[in-house]
């Protein structure tokens, strides 16, 4: 499992614990059904070192993906899902690029009455400044919290916000 764990991000993340449809098959080889797309596009950049010759590139994909843990209303342990990736170069510019993108898909295959919701965490030293302060609100609430997240807390507060459970 430490294969498996290394590319979902290390076994304390929600993926490796709860959601990865992990087994061992006739030939007791360790296997896991693709929970997402963004690993295995990383893993590839890296592992096939394109960043040698260029520090930055776009990838799309489009699959099914698996997750084992319980589905909540509106999901499925197997379903389809695309997504774009974008390595090396963030800027405002790539942000429009992946928006427009996603409009043109949508347009091409006659969606036409969606919204699109923008989030963003912002830049590293402002995501640690934030989850310093989540983690100084959470701190006097950690007895009302699911265990999960009790566990979150401390490896990962911005996880806090995805509770699934409270």
């Amino acid at each position: 499992s430490s294969g498996i764990n290394a590319e979902y991000g290390g076994s304390d993340t929600d993926i490796v614990q709860k959601e990865l449809y992990q087994f061992e098959d006739k030939a007791n080889r360790e296997l896991a059904l693709r929970p997402e797309g963004t690993a295995p596009i990383v893993r590839a950049f890296v592992e096939n070192k394109m960043y040698v010759e260029n520090s930055s590139a776009k990838f799309f994909y489009i699959g099914s993906m698996f997750r084992y843990e319980r589905p909540q209303r509106g999901r499925k342990r197997e379903f389809r899902q695309l997504g774009i990736e974008q390595i090396g170069v963030v800027n405002e510019f790539t942000v429009v690029e992946s928006i427009l993108l996603a409009k043109q898909f949508l347009s091409s295959i006659g969606i036409n009455n969606y919204k699109i919701t923008i989030n963003n965490l912002g830049l590293k030293k402002d995501r640690e400044k934030y989850k310093e302060k989540l983690k100084n609100y959470f701190k006097t609430k950690l007895e009302n919290l699911c265990s999960d997240c009790q566990v979150r807390f401390k490896s990962n507060p911005l996880r806090l916000l995805d509770c699934k459970i409270d």
